[in-house]
Parts: C-alpha cells; structure tokens; sequence
C-alpha cells in the first residue's frame, strides 16, 4: 500500500513515522493524513499535520525537523518542503 502511495519516496514511511500519525490521531480523535513532502537520494521527509519527519535512506533514522537549525538541516542534506 505505502509503494503505491508514495511512489516517489526514496524510503517509505517507517514505525516512527506511523506512530506519529496514531499519536496525532488519537489526540484529535480523527484519522490524520501522512504526506511526502520532500525527497532527494537520502532523506523522504513526511509531514503529520504540522509536524514534519525526515527518513534516512541508509539506516532508517528519522528525525523531527523541529529539532533542527536550518544549518543542521543543510548539514545533513536533508531536503526542505517546498512552500506553495
């Protein structure tokens, strides 16, 4: 089902990712979508709600982008949402 629908990701959401998602749901009783929102070789990130996660390609690592300087972020190669 996640290839399908994130055909583009360069990882699929992980167990982190999904237990955000249940976390978010649960506080507003109601499901809640899970979205890619950026992606390049190394990192898929998906945003729940407000919060947005990044996934690691090479080891699953999954980080809040709210932990993060925009420094840390371009460190790391992590690639930001476009904005709309």
């Amino acid at each position: 089902m996640f290839q399908e629908t994130f055909p583009e990701a360069s990882i699929l959401p992980n167990l982190a990712v999904l237990d955000r998602a249940r976390a978010q749901a649960t506080d507003s009783g109601k499901p809640v979508p899970v979205a890619l929102v950026a992606v390049n070789d190394n990192w898929s990130v998906y945003a729940i709600v407000s919060t947005l996660l990044a996934v690691g390609v090479f080891d699953g690592e999954t980080i809040s982008l709210a932990t993060l300087s925009p420094d840390d972020v371009a460190e790391l190669g992590i690639p930001w949402p476009e904005q709309s």
